[in-house]
């Protein structure tokens, strides 16, 4: 027997060698038969070298098979792995006699599936199938003979199995034997590890392509050693060419860069190289076809360790769209700032003419148009619309046009008889919008040298549906699209609000005038009727005052027997009346021209009525008429002593005139909530349709009781009921037809306070407002600083219910530092928004004005935002109140800071 031993070495290109290392012969020292030793020997040798030979050809074939096997397992692409491998095996399973290959993988993704779906090769091949471990295809068929199985591993992971079924036999043992199926199983690693890879990187690289191409992101790589650069597939895109249709190389990136941009590129580039500096710029690249777009590059220097720049990286972004949204954004909010400023200087200054003008100058500015005008739509007498300009571009061709530009804004710059592009406009009430293609046929009709309109938008101007005005913009160069009409929204609202506001403004004006003229009749009328009533009261006084002097020397003579003496009773009667009548004519007269003095006192509401009865007693006594007075408690008013007599007068002389013979009157007297008294007068005679009580306080109105017996002039209650105003109550009735009325008059409650003044005030709070004195001295003061009549009142109203406090007012700034300076009052309650100074400048010459006052300073204002309440606080209020005024909150306040 001849034993060969082989070894396996790979030449330089990695295929695989099979080598006869050594041989086993016959030992010649055996002791064989002499007769048969040379015959075997020469046998034995003849046949085991032959043998021997035959073995070593077969496992020389063997190898050379799994060699080339091998390397053609080596090439290949991944995505034809299963032909390369069944092309690489083919010879090697006829050689062994394999009737199938079994590869299972570990690893499913999509690409193992394309696998899976191998059904190639001619009948004659040897079957190949790719499988994963999770599934059952595929698996090796069932046939006779031993399955050969190798692992497939790789850097010591498993990939899977390597699986040959073929029938035993010698070369099959060799096969595995001398390790081949190892050594084709590490080849078959390899070569799958290698697709698995390179599958997954250009995966990779095809998100990454899709990511970029979305994204519009592109990349850079810049070495700055040997000045190659390398960019993806979008680079070229993102500077207008098709993908591979620009030459990578530093001169063509800094070519596609805007000339005006590439100083900026280069000065980034260089301090990042030089400085370390973080590379990042915004500029434009100019495409092929002109399109200008915006990129953003950001990127850094990769450096070796000695701090050498190596390489430089760079992400490019395509950003138009953000610039444009940015630059629309910028834009739009300069159109709403101008919009907002216009509309505050016209409401403030009721500029019309120079307001417009600011708006054209800068509607032409943001839609980089040449010239324009803004226009308001009239209508003529028989309401045919017309045009006039308020504002045009000065654009003067000649000399009669400069003189037209100069009547703007007035009755001699107007467009009547539209019958062009502005007559359709107005017929429609729609926008119209001119591109070059058109602007030739439309606007051929032109004034000799009057500037070529080449694009043209016109703008209706609709206050609902009613068309207002108009605006025209000519000469923008990439023409008026609906995006920019959508854009110009604002200023077409603006525009119309301004338009009608004039209008509005005109109106109110002439409907002044109007008021004005007739304020200025009704007050000569007034002033001829006070010179009138004037001269009639003289003129009438003078001849009474003989007839009531006579008749009381008459109604003293003695001599006079009793139908005399009856008949001077009735002259001084009559008299007296007539005196009472011309009093009354007179009182209406002072009040309703504003010269009835009052003066103001607290008056204890029973001595006044008592007052009242001693003069209407006895004429209810003659009729039987009771009088009663209840619910009289110890009250007290702020009134006039005189006219509050006068209108109780009244009241109950109605009472005792209009009542029922025995019938009865009640006098009663209570509060009315915490601020008012009420008197009350109550008769038992026929009442009064509810339909007829508007009508009783009105003069000479007497609601047909001028054709009774009852004497009476219809004066009084229109007197009394002016009279109580004046004194800044009310007084109403309620009444029930055969049952009686009752008559009120509500007064306020004593404020403990009197004064008199030319015009009337319902309490001593008004005379504080307006000179500033102080009201009854309690024990701690507060000065109060407003301007606002009404919210005086209700202060007051509110310190009058604390005993312990008392008000000082004060309504405005220098009146206020006045008063704090010279009273020194124990705190000081101040409204930040005061006309002629705010009120922290107020707070701060109270700090720093001599004597110093260190009252306590609270604000008390309508600014109620949080960032107001923190201003405020940091400005150094010690406290912040805000309105509407919540009186326990005032009061709680009051408390804490004066005990």
């Amino acid at each position: 027997m001849v034993s060969i031993i082989y070894t396996v070495k790979f030449t330089d290109e990695k295929k695989p060698q099979f080598v006869c290392t050594s041989k086993t012969k016959i030992d010649p020292n055996r002791r064989y038969p002499s007769n048969t030793k040379s015959e075997i020997l020469n046998w034995n040798s003849a046949h085991f070298v032959k043998t021997a030979e035959h073995r070593v050809k077969l496992h020389g074939q063997l190898a050379r098979l799994v060699s080339e096997a091998s390397a053609h397992a080596l090439s290949g692409h991944w995505a034809s792995a299963p032909e390369t491998l069944q092309s690489a095996l083919q010879p090697l399973c006829g050689f062994l006699g394999i009737h199938h290959v079994s590869i299972r993988l570990r690893q499913n993704d999509s690409l193992v599936a394309n696998w899976r779906q191998f059904t190639g090769g001619s009948s004659n091949d040897t079957p190949l199938s790719i499988t994963s471990f999770d599934t059952t295809e595929g698996r090796s068929p069932r046939v006779d003979g031993d399955k050969i199985e190798t692992q497939l591993w790789k850097d010591q992971t498993a990939l899977g199995s390597l699986e040959l079924l073929a029938r035993q036999s010698t070369l099959t043992d060799a096969f595995c034997d001398q390790g081949l199926i190892d050594i084709l199983g590490s080849v078959i690693s390899h070569s799958l590890a290698r697709w698995l890879s390179e599958f997954d990187q250009e995966q990779d690289r095809e998100r990454l392509h899709k990511a970029q191409a979305f994204a519009n992101i592109g990349t850079w790589e810049w070495n700055l050693e040997t000045n190659e650069m390398v960019w993806t597939e979008i680079i070229p895109v993102l500077f207008g060419y098709p993908e591979g249709g620009l030459e990578t190389s530093y001169a063509n990136f800094m070519a596609a860069v805007h000339p005006d941009d590439r100083a900026d590129v280069e000065a980034g580039i260089a301090a990042a190289i030089e400085y370390d500096e973080p590379y990042r710029v915004e500029h434009r690249a100019v495409w092929p076809d002109g399109t200008v777009r915006w990129l953003l590059e950001t990127g850094a220097v990769v450096r070796s360790d000695d701090g050498t720049a190596k390489q430089m990286l760079s992400v490019v972004e395509d950003v138009t769209q953000v610039h444009e949204a940015e630059q629309q954004l910028a834009n739009q909010a300069s159109l709403l700032n101008m919009l907002h400023e216009s509309l505050t200087t016209f409401i403030r200054e009721g500029k019309f003419r120079a307001t417009l003008d600011t708006m054209l100058e800068s509607l032409l500015e943001l839609t980089n148009s040449e010239f324009g005008f803004l226009a308001e739509v009239l209508q003529d007498g028989e309401e045919a619309p017309y045009l006039r300009v308020q504002s045009i571009t000065n654009l003067p061709w000649s000399l009669p046009s400069e003189e037209m530009c100069s009547r703007v804004g007035t009755d001699r710059f107007e467009l009547p008889g539209l019958d062009n592009v502005m007559g359709e406009l107005i017929r429609n009430k729609k926008v119209v919008s001119v591109d070059e293609t058109r602007s030739v046929e439309l606007f051929a009709g032109l004034p000799e040298g009057h500037p070529e309109i080449r694009t043209f938008l016109s703008v209706p101007i609709l206050v609902g549906s009613d068309l207002v005005g108009v605006f025209a913009i000519a000469n923008r160069d990439s023409g008026y699209d609906q995006s920019l009409i959508s854009f110009l929204q604002p200023f077409t609202t603006t525009y119309g609000v301004i338009i009608n506001s004039q209008r509005m403004i005109d109106m109110e004006g002439n409907n002044r005038k109007s008021l004005v003229r007739e304020k200025q009749r009704a007050d000569q009328a007034n002033r001829a009727k006070s010179e009138f009533l004037s001269s009639m009261s003289h003129e009438l006084r003078t001849p009474l005052n003989a007839i009531l002097g006579f008749g009381q020397l008459l109604e003293s003579d003695a001599a006079l027997n009793e139908d005399q003496q009856d008949s001077a009773n009735e002259i001084l009667s009559a008299s007296n009346h007539l005196l009472a009548l011309i009093n009354e004519v007179l009182d209406l007269a002072r009040i309703e021209s504003g010269k009835l003095d009052l003066s103001l006192e607290t008056i204890h509401v029973r001595a006044i009525i008592d007052e009242a009865l001693m003069l209407i007693r006895l004429s209810a006594e003659k009729r039987g008429i009771q009088i009663s007075i209840s619910n009289m408690a110890n009250l007290r008013v702020t009134a006039d002593w005189t006219r509050l007599k006068q209108a109780l007068l009244n009241l109950l002389s109605n009472a005792v005139k209009y009542n029922r013979s025995e019938g009865s009157i009640l006098i009663e007297a209570k509060p009315h909530g915490t601020a008012w008294v009420d008197i009350r007068v109550t008769d038992t005679g026929p009442g009064i349709p509810e339909s007829r009580i508007p009508e009783l306080f009105q003069p000479f109105n007497r609601l047909g009781a001028e054709l009774s017996h009852i004497e009476g002039t219809g004066i009084g209650l229109s007197l009394t009921h002016r009279l109580v105003e004046l004194m800044g109550g009310s007084i109403g009735l309620t009444s029930v037809v055969g049952e009686g009325s009752t008559f009120w008059i509500r007064l306020p409650v004593e404020q403990g306070h009197t004064s008199t003044n030319a015009e009337p005030s319902i309490n001593s709070g008004q005379s504080k407002t307006l000179s500033g004195e102080q009201t009854v001295t309690k024990n701690k003061s507060i000065l109060y600083i407003e301007d606002n009549p009404a919210n005086l009142k209700l202060v007051e109203r509110i310190v009058q219910r604390q005993p312990d406090f008392s008000l000082i007012s004060a309504t405005t700034a220098e009146e206020g530092l006045n008063l704090a300076r010279t009273c020194q009052p124990d705190l000081i309650l101040l409204d930040i928004n005061l006309p002629d100074m705010n009120g922290y400048t107020i707070l701060h010459k109270l700090e720093t004005q001599a004597p110093p006052n260190n009252a306590p300073v609270i604000a008390l204002t309508a600014s109620a935002m949080h960032c107001e309440v923190r201003r405020g606080k940091n400005a150094g209020f010690d406290d912040y109140l805000t309105k509407p005024i919540n009186i326990a909150e005032l009061t709680n306040t009051f408390k804490k800071y004066l005990g």
